[in-house]
């Protein structure tokens, strides 16, 4: 089972996308069109196919965007921490469910909005921008990560970005916020095969479990070996 862990907020004017180089009255202007929504865990902020009129970003907790095919098999397509901004849809319909793994706070705009906002402020249009091609660029990322790094190594991969992304994780300690289920569907692994990774990243004494969601590096420079795509 996940773990509700208490993730501290980010700054939200410094350290969000949207937000970047953008002037104090910008700023204001932004948050006046914004409301806070929280939700509890294993609630759903956004359900697949249902109007895309709404974005949001990502205030404190975490969160999971998946995407359930025809047949009811999910993919996760990426876990959200503070600071991330979500929401950007291509159709007039989400392509994705979002759900929280912990209690969540997120700051959420009207889609209408904030693209009539972003025609007034160039750099907000910009940040948007700035934020669908990262989204691309991550994307791109999973790809190559499914198609060519072994199990173990698609694990070294989650380890790293957790490192990088959750607040308060240190080579010491990563809390696992996700399920074993939500790592096998992100890493297109089974939950199996992901128990077996972790025990030979342990056998090989580069990880050690402090306790079933949390996970000690004992050799990070192995880690980043291992999850590198370049």
């Amino acid at each position: 089972m996940s773990l509700n862990i208490p993730y501290q907020s980010v700054n939200f004017e410094n350290d969000c996308l949207l937000f970047h180089d953008l002037t104090q009255n910008n700023r204001e202007q932004l948050l006046q069109i914004s409301r806070l929504k929280t939700l509890s865990k294993q609630q759903y902020l956004v359900m697949q196919t249902t109007p895309a009129d709404k974005l949001f970003n990502i205030v404190s907790g975490v969160a999971t965007v998946e995407k359930i095919s025809s047949n009811g098999r999910r993919q996760v397509i990426s876990f959200l921490f503070p600071g991330d901004f979500v929401g950007l849809s291509h159709s007039d319909t989400y392509e994705y469910n979002i759900k929280s793994l912990s209690d969540l706070t997120v700051y959420e705009f009207k889609r209408k909005d904030l693209s009539s906002l972003s025609e007034e402020i160039p750099k907000l249009k910009t940040n948007l921008k700035n934020i669908d091609s990262l989204v691309l660029s991550i994307a791109l990322e999973q790809v190559y990560l499914l198609g060519q790094l072994k199990a173990y190594e698609r694990i070294c991969f989650l380890l790293s970005q957790l490192l990088k992304r959750i607040p308060d994780a240190s080579p010491e300690k990563i809390e696992l916020p996700m399920s074993r289920n939500d790592i096998a569907d992100y890493l297109g692994l089974t939950v199996e095969t992901v128990s077996r990774s972790i025990s030979q990243l342990k056998r090989d004494g580069v990880i050690s479990t402090l306790t079933p969601n949390s996970i000690c590096i004992l050799k990070l420079d192995t880690i980043e070996e291992l999850a590198a795509t370049d």
